[in-house]
């Protein structure tokens, strides 16, 4: 992947339609998308080796082809076990209030989001936390290199995995259906 040529890919201009009544729900706290972040938070959405088994990713519930939601009532975690709920889509996440994320809303943002599946011992698998994935991760030789790429460094942190799938999600909007 040549990551240089992702510029402004994920931060498309949007139609006239979304005035501002729809820029004022935008729960991305005015900062705009950064396409470098974004791309990040892409492949960590896809790659299933963050799952504690190497099984399951955000896009093995969340399907890009079915709105990027989960066909099944009840989504299935890194070991084929029914997880208590049917994964929500996340088309137009960027315009859902604070404290709406989760059937029970339990996460106050987008960002905080993120950290709750991979913790979950029937999601992703992690339960004893983010030091465990982030030691797993720097030992990947792409992420010290694509942590560089959208954070000019290669640490890696539960904010920054946070704050670059929720960029990506925010990038999931309906614009041209």
């Amino acid at each position: 992947i040549d990551y240089l040529k992702v510029a402004n890919y994920w931060a498309p201009d949007l139609p006239v339609h979304y005035d501002g009544t729809v820029a004022a729900l935008d729960n991305s706290h005015g900062s705009a998308i950064n396409d470098r972040v974004a791309t990040l938070g892409r492949v960590l959405f896809y790659d299933k080796k963050l799952s504690i088994n190497n099984t399951t990713s955000c896009g093995s519930c969340h399907l890009q082809d079915l709105g990027f939601t989960d066909p099944r009532q009840f989504s299935l975690g890194f070991a084929g076990a029914q997880t208590a709920a049917h994964a929500p889509r996340l088309g137009n996440v960027r315009y859902f209030a604070p404290g709406t994320m989760f059937w029970d809303r339990r996460a106050p943002s987008l960002e905080r989001q993120v950290s709750d599946p991979i913790t979950n011992a029937v999601e992703l698998g992690f339960t004893s936390g983010f030091p465990h994935l982030i030691a797993k991760m720097n030992g990947i030789a792409y992420y010290p290199e694509l942590f560089t790429f959208a954070f000019d460094s290669a640490a890696i942190t539960e904010e920054r995995i946070q704050q670059a799938v929720a960029q990506f999600e925010r990038a999931m909007i309906s614009s041209a259906s």
